[in-house]
């Protein structure tokens, strides 16, 4: 398998009267894969790197009556960072470690229907 040994995830709100912010932090440590180290050390497996991500949500509150309007910048300082894929022990045309999401930002609007 690939799970990573120690991951932490924490996240707060904070609010005004009209504005919130929502920080989020992801913390992962290495991953163990199944392959072997070469050799002179063949008994270790090898490992991808572990990672920190970092999202911000911001959000204004009844711009209008129930209506809301707000940013997410996912992985906000664009860590590379890879995942376990197992199937590449299968295909030697697959990645070991597969490359995940740079940084995103995502915009929009949320209306409360009552």
């Amino acid at each position: 398998g690939g799970m990573a040994p120690v991951q932490l995830r924490i996240g707060a709100e904070i609010r005004g009267d009209a504005w919130s912010l929502a920080p989020r932090v992801a913390v992962s440590g290495a991953q163990r894969l199944r392959a072997m180290r070469p050799s002179p050390n063949p008994a270790s497996r090898r490992t991808l790197d572990g990672y920190t991500t970092v999202d911000l949500t911001a959000r204004r509150r009844n711009v209008f009556n129930d209506f809301d309007l707000f940013a997410t910048v996912e992985n906000m300082f664009d860590a590379r960072y890879r995942h376990i894929n197992t199937r590449a022990y299968l295909n030697p045309e697959e990645l070991i470690g597969v490359p995940q999401s740079p940084r995103r930002l995502t915009v929009g609007v949320q209306i409360q229907v009552r």
